[in-house]
């Protein structure tokens, strides 16, 4: 057997799911001994929508979730954002990054995402990937 064919697992391996568990998930003790492959798989589902956000009360765009890979938000208008639990106080613009519009911005953690509009009335736009169902 050659050293790719031993690094290269089942799909079971690859996605180790257990059917019963609550998440988020338990850690588990590895010990790495030589060579340890990392393979991307595949997000398991996705979702999409638009929000209407105001410049009155912050927004949460997306919770807090373990499962999620990547979230994309995108506006025609600039908006206030702030991650955590930050955006429950209603000071969002004094700990917070004003995003400009029509660039997407990618977010990559689990935490939650809260949104502002920076004038009136805006729509926020999100898509999201999930590792796991």
């Amino acid at each position: 057997m050659s050293a790719n064919e031993e690094m290269t697992g089942t799909v079971e391996a690859i996605e180790q799911e257990e059917p019963t568990g609550e998440l988020p998930m338990r850690s588990v003790p590895v010990v790495v001994e030589g060579l340890v492959q990392v393979q991307h798989v595949p997000s398991r589902a996705s979702s999409s929508r638009s929000f209407t956000v105001s410049d009155a009360d912050p927004f949460k765009i997306a919770k807090q979730d373990p499962r999620r890979r990547h979230l994309m938000l995108v506006s025609t208008a600039a908006f206030w954002v702030d991650f955590g639990t930050n955006g429950q106080a209603g000071t969002l613009q004094s700990v917070c990054a004003l995003w400009p519009a029509n660039v997407p911005m990618p977010v990559t953690h689990q935490d939650e995402v809260w949104v502002r509009s920076d004038a009136g009335d805006i729509t926020v736009s999100a898509v999201a990937e999930n590792w796991a169902d």
